[in-house]
């Protein structure tokens, strides 16, 4: 999926990352985009692909890394280096498949997450939002799928609620600035993407 398949649609709402500390994109997925990550993830959730130990959100099917998830990252980083206005490395990519009764705890990033987008891929069930502590208020933020927010993960707490509907799925990009303290994180310090292994071994 290339990132200029997607730039058409989005839609810029809101405060800057930089003042704010987050930033709401609306369609930065293309609908097809959206349904194909979405059974994508979910199929593989269902097979037993992932984790369910991640401490932020017990229990909650969630994937590091996917080859297919780590292609978005890189393909989506033009969009998020426009938006940010600073040269950014890829990070990793992750996803969960929220249930009823699923939270996710307040919390912080690490340090390869200085710059984080998590996009919505679907919701089955009420709104959901994701709660954000900016740098000058608290908001909660309720995506439609193809919406993003980006926000400064290592310095916002970030959370949400109990969830009341039958499903949610998420996927979320992280960068690091390239100039920035954290640029020792590329690739979450391996030793490319995940997308890219068979290249890396061939060259």
């Amino acid at each position: 999926m290339a990132a200029n398949q997607s730039m058409p649609h989005a839609q810029s709402t809101g405060g800057t990352l930089w003042e704010y500390g987050y930033h709401i994109q609306r369609g930065i997925l293309t609908q097809p985009s959206v349904e194909r990550l979405a059974r994508y993830v979910r199929s593989a959730a269902a097979s037993g692909r992932g984790s369910l130990s991640d401490p932020q959100a017990v229990g909650t099917p969630s994937m590091y890394g996917d080859a297919v998830l780590d292609k978005l990252l890189e393909s989506l980083c033009p969009m998020i280096e426009g938006l940010t206005g600073v040269t950014l490395f890829p990070t990793y990519s992750y996803a969960r498949v929220y249930r009823e009764g699923d939270k996710l705890e307040r919390h912080i990033d690490r340090s390869a997450c200085e710059i984080s987008a998590s996009i919505s891929l679907g919701i089955e069930g009420p709104p959901w939002p994701l709660w954000v502590e900016g740098l000058k208020d608290t908001r909660g933020f309720e995506l439609s799928p193809g919406d993003a927010v980006i926000y400064l993960g290592t310095r916002c707490q970030h959370w949400r609620n109990v969830f009341s509907g039958t499903a949610c799925v998420q996927a979320f990009l992280h960068y690091v600035d390239a100039k920035g303290p954290y640029a020792g994180w590329r690739f979450d310090k391996r030793n490319c993407l995940s997308h890219r292994v068979e290249r890396f071994r061939d060259s």
